[in-house]
């Protein structure tokens, strides 16, 4: 004989169906049948709730719902543990594919600056050369700009403005090369940070 009655045990059976209608709403929106297997975990339990407490002469105590409850706990703790691995994996994998289009942007920025007609520079704020193309090299006719200063390659009148300028701009001014010849160029740049402030910018030779 079936038991009609509305206690506790009715109050957790309808949770558990509406918890478990909430799960397979979300397994269909996000195509992921872990959901299912959560709300699956939930009918089991709703189940056993209802023979356990509406139909006693089945056998079903209430002591079999221990077994439920850990039916549902290891349904948690399987999604919540695929849950969590699938997210770092998906963060690997967009971790790689950013590394991977990060150093195709880089290496098809490097290809344009090292056979760019125009010499490239990043200096510290006192003037130090951090990096300089093959381009710049060839004007300044040297093989290296290792521990060197632009300074040491520009004019006095214009050496200051470059370190208290935001931005500089010389659209011709003398440049001496290593072998001592003087040079007219095109000198443009500006403040840039990057890690840390740098001085970045460019030489174009007008003669």
């Amino acid at each position: 004989m079936v038991n009609l009655h509305f206690d506790i045990y009715d109050l957790i059976i309808i949770t558990a169906v509406i918890s478990a209608g909430l799960y397979f709403t979300k397994a269909t929106e996000k195509k992921d049948l872990t959901y299912v297997a959560i709300g699956l975990s939930r009918i089991y339990f709703a189940t056993i709730l209802i023979l356990a407490d509406y139909f006693p002469d089945l056998g079903v105590k209430l002591k079999d719902v221990g077994v439920a409850i850990l039916v549902l706990l290891a349904a948690d703790l399987m999604g919540s543990s695929i849950y969590l691995f699938g997210k770092k994996y998906i963060k690997e994998i967009q971790y790689k594919l950013y590394s991977e289009k990060l150093k195709e942007m880089q290496d098809k920025f490097a290809l344009i600056v090292e056979n760019s007609p125009v010499g490239f520079f990043t200096l510290s704020m006192n003037g130090d050369f951090e990096f300089a193309n093959s381009k710049l090299l060839e004007i300044l006719e040297t093989d290296n700009l290792d521990k060197k200063n632009i300074f040491d390659f520009l004019e006095k009148d214009v050496t200051s403005s470059i370190l208290v300028r935001e931005k500089f701009s010389f659209p011709s001014v003398n440049m001496i090369t290593k072998k001592g010849r003087i040079i007219k160029v095109q000198l443009i740049g500006g403040f840039t940070r990057n890690g840390h402030e740098t001085i970045t910018g460019t030489v174009h030779p007008l003669d």
